[in-house]
């Protein structure tokens, strides 16, 4: 025998009615939902206005007649491509190799997979990896290293970018980066 489920039945199984609850708790209840929805609002608002996100940001100092611009990834998320410059200007241009020290540890929160132009060494000294570029021609020297923000890796102190010319070091400027999940 087939089981007809009568007009009263099927109108209590579907409804909207919220039942006897109090006005107060309507209230509530709709006051709970605004906010809610006001929330959600305001954060695609943010994303929509680049508030949220990965940014990029300058730094740059003038120091011995040289002066040194870094363009880097001041917040960042896991596994996003990142990409920094430093460009190292110098009026009359450069006699020598250009030297760019960068504290070591702050490479640990990348997966640095190209540097360009290449480096005709790198080494590391004092916390800092140092890289050795022959002189170009003219008054600016632009080096591009791109890479990947490792997972598990948040934020790290400061790190300092220096010029160094004849291994001393000529100018620098410190930045950070920080990595939100």
């Amino acid at each position: 025998m087939i089981a007809v489920a009568s007009r009263e039945e099927s109108a209590a199984q579907t409804s909207t009615d919220p039942g006897d609850l109090s006005p107060a708790r309507l209230r509530r209840d709709r006051l709970g939902r605004r906010v809610m929805i006001a929330l959600l609002v305001a954060f695609v608002a943010l994303g929509a206005a680049g508030l949220l996100g990965s940014k990029t940001s300058v730094a740059s100092a003038t120091g011995g007649g040289y002066t040194l611009t870094v363009t880097y990834p001041s917040v960042t998320r896991p596994g996003l491509p990142v990409r920094w410059e430093f460009e190292v200007r110098h009026p009359g241009g450069f006699s020598g190799p250009i030297s760019i020290a960068t504290t070591f540890d702050y490479l640990h929160l990348f997966d640095v997979s190209n540097l360009e132009p290449e480096s005709t060494s790198s080494t590391a000294s004092d916390g800092d990896l140092v890289y050795r570029f022959d002189p170009p021609p003219g008054d600016v020297f632009r080096v591009s290293m791109d890479g990947n923000t490792e997972p598990g890796e948040h934020e790290l102190p400061p790190v300092t970018s220096s010029v160094l010319v004849g291994g001393r070091q000529v100018v620098s400027v410190s930045y950070q980066t920080r990595v939100v999940p």
